[in-house]
């Protein structure tokens, strides 16, 4: 009698978590999707899976699981305060306390409290490959960075009948960022200037505005550059010129850059309303969160949901836009694969994963500020068959490397190659399969 194939549970939670149960179910293994708190319980009121799947790692969790001896594959989304280094010093706090800041400290569950504490059963696929030495440090077996991948079903190409109401020249698909509850600018300005009203002394308000002045400072110079990350290299610049620490001494501890990326936030929200004004001439429009209706005189469509109309978007533009959040400035953006699958025209901000993963001029054009991504629109829009070349190359790349069953196969890989998973795992279905 064959022996049963290997069982993963998969976390439920996030969006992309059914995309991984679906690769792992085509990759010929058995899938069962389940809570956080059932997972917990693996292996206590009957067979244990081979092993879980995880999302961002909460700790009682993989800590529960592993403890058993039950692998643990966390696939971690690794947001600013997801950091496992992320730990305050006194200095950091009383800062916070000194300034009216919140201390942006992550939930207790996320943290690794002991450095030098093992975790044998646990592996990490990280979307930020700079945060693969950080899970090292505090003694993950295995890390590596794995990106985002796209469910070819979902994004494909589509036939024409139907896209009538998403044709446009030029499409933005994406929330405007406004408003937001974790924008690090406002949120300092609020804090500083709470706290020059409440100084206890001359001095200490003329501080805080000194500080205020620094973050438009800081704001202004990256505004300069808005597709290139130099927000942490700004402030530098700024202590050093200035002669004064900006909120948190020391140069850049883990608390001063959790507030330079929740800076990001505010600055990516001014990236993208630039980008969204400047094409708005070529018959731009805007799909995404209802706070772009705050914006006037732009074309907006309202919103197009992921698992439904989304892919409509993508087909019916004759170019697309993305426009990645600079903070992140090594990550592969999910936009990015699911233009690309959908056989979509794709203009993209650069980075260093983009550029590694696909050809400019191939698969997709990268644009490098805002004068060339309007010269780049421009001369594209009237290059209808290149376009459309493109687009059946970048498709074809999305498809032969990037769908999650790729990312599913390179999690068996792993768990293969280190034992804990028996190696027939790999001969469920071929490689080739996983496309």
């Amino acid at each position: 009698m064959p022996e049963e194939a290997p069982e993963v549970w998969v976390v439920e939670g996030s969006v992309f978590m059914q995309d991984y149960a679906l690769a792992f179910r085509d990759l010929g293994l058995r899938v069962k999707r389940v809570v956080r708190e059932y997972a917990e319980r693996a292996g206590l009121d009957g067979p244990a899976p081979s092993f879980v799947l995880d999302f961002n790692l909460g700790a009682p969790t993989f800590r529960a699981i592993t403890g058993r001896g039950i692998p643990v594959a966390g696939v971690a989304l690794d947001h600013w305060y997801f950091y496992p280094r992320h730990r305050y010093r006194a200095s950091d706090l009383e800062s916070c306390r000194r300034f009216r800041l919140p201390a942006w400290n992550p939930p207790i569950d996320w943290q690794f409290p002991d450095p030098a504490e093992k975790h044998p059963r646990l592996y990490v696929f990280t979307c930020q490959p700079e945060q693969v030495p950080e899970y090292q440090s505090v003694g993950v077996r295995h890390a590596e960075f794995l990106p985002f991948g796209v469910n070819p079903v979902r994004f494909r190409p589509l036939p024409s009948e139907g896209l009538a109401p998403f044709a446009a020249p030029v499409s933005f698909a994406g929330t405007a960022l406004r408003d937001n509850k974790i924008d690090g600018v406002v949120r300092i300005r609020t804090c500083l200037q709470q706290a020059r009203a409440e100084a206890a002394s001359p001095a200490e308000a003329a501080h805080c505005g000194v500080l205020l002045g620094m973050l438009e400072e800081a704001v202004a110079r990256q505004d300069a550059d808005p597709f290139r990350w130099r927000l942490p290299r700004v402030l530098e610049d700024l202590e050093r010129e200035r002669g004064v620490d900006f909120l948190f001494p020391g140069g850049m501890t883990p608390e001063k850059e959790t507030w330079a990326l929740l800076m990001g936030v505010h600055l990516a929200m001014r990236q993208r309303l630039a980008v969204v004004q400047r094409l708005t001439p070529l018959g731009l429009a805007v799909w995404g969160s209802e706070d772009w209706k705050q914006v006037a005189g732009i074309d907006y469509r309202g919103l197009a949901d992921w698992e439904t109309r989304l892919a409509s978007v993508f087909n019916a533009s004759q170019v697309n836009v993305n426009s990645s959040k600079t903070m992140f400035p090594s990550g592969l953006a999910p936009r990015v694969l699911e233009v690309l699958a959908c056989g979509g025209f794709l203009l993209s901000s650069r980075n260093p994963v983009l550029e590694s993963f696909f050809a400019d001029g191939e698969d997709l054009v990268f644009y490098d500020s805002l004068d060339d991504l309007e010269a780049k629109a421009r001369a594209w829009l009237a290059r209808p068959e290149d376009r459309r070349r493109i687009g059946r190359q970048g498709m074809a790349k999305v498809r032969s490397l990037h769908t999650w069953t790729h990312r599913a196969w390179r999690i068996l890989e792993v768990l293969v190659q280190s034992g804990a998973l028996p190696e027939r795992t790999l001969d469920l279905r071929a490689p080739s399969a996983a496309v």
